[in-house]
Order: C-alpha cells, then structure tokens, then sequence
C-alpha cells in the first residue's frame, strides 16, 4: 500500500577507462533512492555510499550535474563535498 512517502531517485552515471576493451566507457553505477530531504550533505552521502562499494573517491578526476544550488553550491551543494 501507498504510504505517501516521497523518494527522490538520483542516478549516478560514471566515465571510465576499461583497460579490456580499450577505451573509455559509460556506465550506470545505480539509481539509488533518497527518503530524506535533498540537502546537499544527504545528497553526497547517498552518491558516496555508491562509489565507495564499487571504487575509491581518490581515483575520480571529475564531478558533474545539473546547475541546481544544491548540486553545486560551493558551501552546502554536493560539489563542495566532493571537494572536501
């Protein structure tokens, strides 16, 4: 049953080199979903919760989203997370 809980889905699309076929590729890393409010801290813990089960923050090069406050405010967007 519907319980009138909203989630926001946020998916996280990465670039990488994939040394077996020799280029760099495209891949969706996951969809995950976000019951809390879209801040950018609750933002950035959801997409660091995916990288850190597939890789490390150390071996990203690059950050992007849409243009929106939240996702690159320099004090509480998720760009300044990343940063720190």
């Amino acid at each position: 049953m519907f319980s009138g809980a909203k989630s926001e889905l946020y998916p996280i699309v990465v670039r990488y080199y994939d040394s077996e076929v020799g280029k760099v590729v495209t891949g969706l890393l996951g969809v995950p979903a976000l019951p809390q409010s879209s801040t950018g801290e609750n933002i950035f813990l959801l997409i660091d919760q995916a990288v850190k089960k597939s890789s490390k923050w150390e071996h990203a090069i690059g950050y992007c989203s849409d243009n929106a406050a939240v996702m690159l405010g320099k004090n509480k967007g998720v760009a300044a997370f990343v940063k720190n």
